[in-house]
This record gives structure tokens, sequence and C-alpha cells, in this order.
């Protein structure tokens, strides 16, 4: 092949330009000639009417035969050129006898080295820039070299085929077929069903490590309130009995007498009370009423009903700071809280020494609050669903999705749409507590979620039902105290990219 430059021919053939050349890497290339005299040389060739190299190094003139450059010689005036450079020089004394390396012409179209001595790392003669990584050889120069009787051994720091890989310049074989799952192009990503999770009662969930589990507590994922507390603990599964505050007495009496009654023993029940609003200045003396009419020694949790200041003289920090001396006089075994949005319980952790293990709040599919979900388990904390089942709330209830997720449930799967409803928040690793306004009937559906788990096609119907961004936080069933008011439930921890948060 021809190339012009600049008004001459030159001539290449194929075998030239396939060849590659190696370096070592340490070495520190050099010019071929100083800076100031490649300018001075280019002036003087250009009067002469010899046009210079594109790079400044060679003479084009110098790539004719009359200057004994041949196609398929390897000692051309360029080579001879780069023989006296400094670099050049110092690789021949670092490594001696490197003309073993040398191939004789032919296919190999010059082979890898100057037959006088030392690497031939030219650029402009072989079409290759020293200073750039060296190519593995080609494969018809390694067959050239083994007509010619000649032993490939790379240079110094370019052993390409170490770990028995062979050089080449091609792929050997056909193309790589890829992953034999992946959908051919055009055709649906999911060629199949995604296989359903079967229901193994070895490996169920059966209650959630507090704290990150380093102490030893567990929040069973079954529970229930004082005035169902008899007939909830009569199944396995509720093992969680979640009483009010001290001014509660009733609650706390029925408590008391269920408690008393299990068959259960205490140290396999898990016994929860809450601070209300109007306690934060006295969080002792509310704790030692609780225990006192329990009859109890300590509580495995002791939570704030609401983030909610009464007294304008006792704040969050100093209720907190309360709670957790109870915690260090053995009254109080972990601390939690309750109605915490994203915000409030970042504020919180950030704050204090004892951080809490439990955010008590409603949820349910169209309230899932997954970015609450999400934050408290960040921070360590578990979830304790409130009105899962929306006991009398036609609007979850009769939802058609729900119905739908009903309808597609496994012959072997309960379709009430309480037990559906209870697996909903179990299944994604969350507590619940079954309210008071629940029949024996109803009880006894949540129970069975349990024993069964959700389809694919019950999940998607259910996952359905969750409202739009702008409208999550507004099907809120459970009323807090007179004057409180739930935070935005985008506010705090990561922003959502692409969204527009307006108040609520």
């Amino acid at each position: 092949m021809t190339w012009t430059f600049f008004g001459k021919n030159v001539t290449y053939t194929s075998s030239q330009r396939q060849r590659r050349h190696f370096f070592n890497p340490t070495e520190v290339v050099h010019t071929h000639t100083p800076r100031n005299r490649i300018h001075q040389e280019r002036n003087r060739d250009t009067k002469k009417g010899n046009i210079m190299a594109s790079d400044g190094c060679q003479p084009m003139e110098r790539f004719s035969k009359k200057n004994g450059f041949t196609a398929s010689g390897s000692d051309g005036s360029a080579q001879k050129s780069w023989a006296s450079c400094p670099s050049s020089m110092r690789q021949q004394q670092n490594y001696p006898g490197t003309h073993q390396y040398s191939s004789g012409g032919g296919g190999g179209g010059g082979g890898y080295g100057s037959s006088t001595g030392g690497y031939s790392v030219s650029g402009y003669v072989n079409g290759y820039n020293p200073t750039l990584p060296a190519y593995p050889p080609t494969r018809a120069q390694i067959e050239q070299m083994q007509k010619n009787g000649q032993q490939f051994l790379p240079p110094p720091g370019q052993q390409f085929y170490q770990g028995g890989r062979k050089p080449t310049a091609v792929w050997d074989g056909p193309a790589p077929a890829g992953d034999p799952n992946k959908p051919k192009p055009g055709t649906p990503y999911y060629l199949k069903t995604p296989e359903e999770s079967k229901f193994d009662p070895s490996v169920e969930q059966e209650s959630v490590a507090l704290g990150g589990g380093a102490n030893g507590y567990r929040l069973p994922m079954f529970g229930c309130v004082p005035k169902n507390a008899s007939k909830c603990l009569k199944y396995e599964c509720v093992r969680h009995v979640r009483c009010g505050s001290s001014k509660e007495s009733e609650d706390l009496e029925l408590a008391k007498s269920a408690i008393a009654s299990s068959s259960k023993p205490r140290e396999s029940l898990f016994v929860s009370a809450v601070l209300a609003c109007d306690e934060w200045g006295k969080v002792e003396e509310s704790c030692d009423a609780v225990l006192s009419k329990l009859g109890l020694e300590s509580l495995d949790l002791f939570s704030i009903e609401w983030p909610m200041q009464m007294d304008k003289s006792v704040t969050l920090g100093h209720a907190w700071k309360q709670m957790e001396a109870l915690v260090s006089k053995g009254k109080v075994k972990s601390l939690g809280v309750c109605n915490f949005s994203v915000l409030a319980v970042e504020n919180l952790v950030k704050a204090c020494e004892i951080k809490p293990v439990v955010n008590e709040v409603e949820l349910h599919p169209m309230l899932s609050q997954r970015k609450l979900v999400g934050v408290c388990r960040r921070w360590g904390l578990a979830l304790l669903s409130r009105g899962s089942i929306c006991a009398g709330v036609k609007e979850v209830r009769e939802h058609q999705r729900l119905l739908d997720a009903s309808s597609a449930a496994d012959e072997s799967d309960p379709k009430d749409i309480n037990s559906i409803l209870t697996r909903w928040s179990i299944q994604r690793g969350v507590a619940v507590i079954l309210d008071e306004a629940m029949e024996d009937s109803e009880v006894e559906a949540c129970c069975k979620a349990a024993k069964f788990r959700l389809n694919n096609a019950q999940k998607v119907c259910i996952d359905s039902m969750e409202p739009i961004a702008k409208l999550q936080g507004k099907h809120r069933f459970m009323k807090g105290p007179e004057g409180f008011q739930f935070d935005d439930p985008f506010l705090g921890g990561l922003a959502r990219p692409g969204l527009e948060v307006n108040p609520l």
C-alpha cells in the first residue's frame, strides 16, 4: 500500500502494518534529539527539499531503499539512527544480547528488534509510538518466528502470555454466546414467571432483633392490647402484650390478669408500656406506677406515646434523659417511640445516648410509609404496626385491588381479608398489634398469617393500592391527641429526586 506524505510516495507492506514492537515501560523514553536540534534539522532539511516526518524525528527520504530501508529488513536508516539514541543505548547496556528477539523478516515484517542489538522501538518506522503500551504479537508473527526456528521471548516487563494465555491479537474462537438465560432482543425481559417463595416454618421469622440483637432482646411479630389479651395469648404466635400508660388503670389490670392466667411463662412474653404526653416531667413515677399495677419488676419496652410537648418546661430531650436513667436502674430493658416521623426519629437518635429500638406507627397498604420504614431500619429501629387490618375502614377493606389479592390466593391459603392484611405486614418484616376492636373470628384469621405466604400475584395487587406521592399520608385513620399534626412524610432522610414536595 502506498501512502503520500507531503508529495512523496512511501510504500508499506501488510506485514509492516501488522508489526508490533515492545519496550520496557520502566525505561524513560527520550526524544531522539534535543528539541533545539530538531528544529535546526527541520529547517535545514526543509531548505534542501527533505520534508520531515510528522513527529519531527526522521526525514521522509530516509525511508527509501537508497538509505537502507527495505520492506523485509530490520536495519533501515531509522533503526540505525535509533541505535544511537541514549534510550536505545541504555537498553542495550541493561539487556545485552537482545538481538535474540529479532526476526528474519518475511511474514513478521522485520521482526521485533534490530539485528544490531537492542530493541527496535522506533515508533515512526514501525507505525507504533514507543511511548504507548506495547501490543502482544500477532498470530502471523508468532507463526513466522516458529517457521524460522526462533523462540519467542518477550522483553522484560512484557510477559503477555503468563498464566497459559496464548498471545494473539485476534479472537481465536467464535463470538461469545453470552448468558443463555438472557432474552433475545425484542423479547420481554421476564421470559418466565418469577419463582414463588414457598412457606417454610423452619425459616419463618417469629421475632425481630432489637438494637441489632446485641442484648439478645427480640420483639415478637404478633402482639395484642390488654382488652383482647386473654383470647389472643391462647395462640402460640402471640407473645407481646402492649399496655398503655400509667393513667389507664383498667387496661393495666386486664393485662395483669391475662399474663397471670396465660400458660406461657413470663420469660417468653414481651410486655411493653408507653409514656403519655403529659408525663414527660415525671417519667420514673409513671414507670413505677405501671410496674406496680402489672405486678412486674421490669418492662421489656418503654416508649414515648406521642412526640408532642404538653409542658413547655420539659422538652423531649429532658424526658429522654429520664428514660435512659430507667435503663441504668434496671426498670426498663429497652426504649422506644410511637408515631415518630422521619424527621423526629433522626433528631432523637442524633442527640441521645441510648437510642430507641422500636417505632410504633400506623401501617397498612394505603399508608405503607416506605421511607419511614427504611430510615428507621437504617438507624436500628424495628417497626411495630398499629391498625394493620383497618377495622371498619371500607376504603381499605373494600378496595378492588385487595379483593383481587383475595381471589389470587392459592387453594391452601386463606382468602380472608384480615389474614391477607396481617400477612402483608409480617412478610415485610413489620411486627403487628392486634387491635381491641377485633372479634374472635378476626383474631383467629390474623393468627393464620403465621402459616402461609403471599404469592407474587397477591403482592402485586396489594402494592398497587399505595397512593401516588402527593397523596402520601392522606390515608391516616388513627387520630392523635388534640392539637397534634403529623409531619410531612417526605421531610428528613434523603431527598427523593424529581419530587416536588408540597405541604400536606
